[in-house]
């Protein structure tokens, strides 16, 4: 503890203070009161099942002391893909601790990177007023506003056929180097989160894609022009939901402004209708006109908004 702060974080807690951190994350600091210990029962077993699903460490975990209290906490989970999240307590607690919180946030980072992370983020609704300059004060900057949107209701667009001069082919080991290509392709003048160009190699970005869900390599699918990959639809099958996301879309700068977007946007209504989804998901950067545009046209609905800050980890990667 120093006495700037009057608090201290720690990293690579004890399993106790650990699982005390963790009710910091669902309820807030610690505290007196029946009320707390009634929003910690509500919802630790919903978190503990989770945390197994996910295979999630409790002890990935910065918490924050003050007077022998848990004033703040942060978990950070990493992703396969080289980037990590960081969840926090919910923001009506963060009033008065901001400084606590942005210390936990910091030293997250850290903790990341040591572990070979690349990046950083934390995701929270645009109406919380008090996070962003906790982020900020972290050294977090702002990678974009999300739009999450859906469809659910019947599809319009006509069938678009593929031009001629396209092959259309699915994830498969020797088709590893075209998605690496229309990958990097597609973030040539991108519009969306610009600011994660070059950070992560294409093989980290491919395997972070594979870890988004159930990896299927036959909802993969890349085209192909003159042997070269030039654009690239990812998507993401939730049996638990019944949902189909699409986690990413890419058409290589060359190659936009052909209808390539549509023609992505009538496969994903076939394997909607191959899977048996009941509902389209997908989150787009709302810089990215173009791609709110062509959603909106074939029928998708903005559901909500999600502000992403990030914090790039160490050099860029090629």
């Amino acid at each position: 503890m120093t006495p700037e702060t009057g608090f201290v974080c720690i990293t690579h807690p004890s399993p106790e203070l650990a699982d005390r951190g963790i009710d910091c994350i669902l309820a807030g600091p610690e505290r007196g009161g029946m009320a707390r210990r009634l929003e910690i029962r509500a919802r630790r077993s919903g978190f503990d099942a989770l945390c197994r699903q996910y295979n999630i460490s409790a002890t990935n975990q910065v918490v924050c002391l003050q007077n022998d209290q848990v004033a703040a906490a942060g978990l950070w989970v990493p992703n396969p893909g080289k980037s990590a999240i960081c969840y926090l307590p919910p923001s009506r607690y963060l009033q008065g601790r901001e400084a606590q919180t942005a210390a936990c946030l910091k030293a997250a980072a850290g903790e990341a990177a040591a572990a070979g992370m690349k990046m950083i983020q934390g995701i929270f609704d645009p109406e919380e007023k008090i996070l962003p300059g906790i982020y900020q004060s972290a050294g977090y900057q702002l990678l974009a506003v999300l739009q999450f949107m859906e469809h659910t209701a019947r599809w319009t667009l006509p069938e678009i056929q593929l031009p001629d001069d396209y092959d259309l082919e699915t994830y498969r080991p020797d088709t590893h180097e075209l998605f690496k290509q229309a990958i990097g392709a597609s973030y040539e003048q991108t519009l969306d989160c610009p600011a994660m160009s070059g950070l992560r190699s294409l093989d980290e970005v491919i395997v972070g894609h594979q870890h988004a869900g159930t990896f299927d390599p036959a909802l993969w699918f890349v085209l192909v022009h003159q042997d070269r990959g030039v654009g690239v639809l990812i998507l993401t099958y939730h049996a638990s939901m019944n949902s189909l996301d699409v986690t990413y879309l890419g058409i290589g700068h060359a190659h936009r402004g052909r209808h390539l977007g549509l023609f992505f946007m009538t496969q994903t209504r076939k394997i909607m209708r191959w899977t048996g989804a009941r509902a389209s998901t997908l989150a787009v950067d709302e810089r990215n006109t173009p791609a709110v545009g062509l959603y909106r046209k074939v029928g998708y609905r903005p559901t909500q908004r999600r502000e992403v800050y990030f914090l790039p980890l160490g050099v860029k990667s090629r």
